[in-house]
């Protein structure tokens, strides 16, 4: 029985390590946005706002995707990032584009797709 244990901390050990590993090579951020907030912010302004964001991730932060709600329902823009300053009075970020975001392949979001990608929600969401 005791080796059924340890094999069990094993794995629990591995799948953290492996988790870790997976977190430090996150460079996008994916933000879920309704069509109003997509146009005039997203589209309109070439940036989005109120994200929180944990100190070690927002140094690699390199772009920012929109995963459009339905009827798109998938991930069809992507910016590069060229700042990130506070929002407001807030813990909160706002991330301004190098330019213009792109059209994209729309990508469906599913488990297990290699992305290296981190899905936050945001009050510019709703």
């Amino acid at each position: 029985m005791p080796a059924m244990i340890n094999k069990n901390k094993t794995s629990v050990y591995e799948k953290r390590k492996a988790r870790q590993e997976r977190m430090a090579n996150l460079d996008t951020v994916i933000v879920p946005a309704r069509e109003q907030n997509f146009e005039k912010i997203f589209i309109g302004e070439n940036q989005w706002h109120s994200i929180r964001i944990e100190a070690a991730m927002k140094k690699r932060i390199k772009y920012l995707a929109v995963y459009q709600v339905a009827p798109i329902s998938a991930v069809a823009h992507l910016a590069g990032v060229k700042e990130i300053r506070p929002y407001q009075d807030s813990k909160k970020y706002v991330l301004i584009f190098k330019e213009p975001a792109n059209e994209i392949t729309p990508i469906k979001m599913k488990e297990g797709n290699g992305l290296n990608v981190l899905f936050i929600r945001t009050e510019s969401s709703y």
